[in-house]
């Protein structure tokens, strides 16, 4: 809301545990977004930035709104704890602003057609000093085939790509070929690698 963004909490459980997020608007379009779990030890994710209600309830329940709920659930009643519940929440299934949509590296195909202008992109995110870098997999593909071509077997695209960075860098940032991570994010057909970042002075 101090960022001029309209915003409600959203009252439910996550991994059986009560939880809130919020639920932001943008561009006329209702989003969830969840903070709390993008702030990994693996580093900053973005499963939950800018989600539909249909991604978020793989692992999310939302409390009922407060109008489905007697007096008694909502105030508690011998010796109950109150139920959780919402009030009035917008229907989120904005997709323009997910993070995915709008800042993973498309991943169309694996052929050579494609491959200058993702390294391209790697390399201007590296030169803004990112450590992680998303990639989201065309729908056109089989996903599970593309990880594994990516980062399990041949060609092991990922790191080509990572090589042809090296190569364009100034030699100010280069990225440790032996130290690359990765986290799957199959409901929204995408890829996080994870980059551990030579420093010059550190070579």
């Amino acid at each position: 809301r101090s960022a001029g963004i309209p915003c409600r909490v959203v009252n439910g459980m996550a991994d059986g545990v009560a939880h809130a997020w919020n639920a932001v608007q943008l561009n006329g379009e209702w989003y969830h977004l969840d903070p709390t779990w993008g702030d990994m030890e693996s580093g900053i994710r973005y499963d939950y930035f800018n989600v539909t209600s249909e991604i978020l309830l793989l692992d999310h329940t939302i409390s009922p709104d407060y109008a489905m709920l007697t007096s008694e659930q909502i105030c508690g009643e011998d010796d109950q704890k109150p139920q959780l519940f919402n009030l009035s929440l917008p229907d989120c299934n904005g997709t323009a602003e997910n993070y995915y949509a709008r800042c993973a590296i498309l991943i169309e195909g694996l052929e050579q057609e494609g491959d200058q202008a993702i390294v391209s992109e790697i390399v201007r995110r590296i030169g803004q000093g990112k450590t992680s870098i998303s990639f989201q997999i065309s729908a056109a593909l089989d996903y599970e085939a593309t990880i594994q071509m990516l980062f399990e077997r041949q060609p092991y695209k990922i790191l080509y790509y990572l090589t042809e960075a090296n190569r364009r860098t100034d030699g100010a940032h280069q990225v440790d070929l032996e130290q690359v991570h990765y986290i799957q994010n199959k409901n929204q057909r995408a890829v996080t690698v994870m980059l551990f970042i030579i420093q010059e002075e550190s070579r």
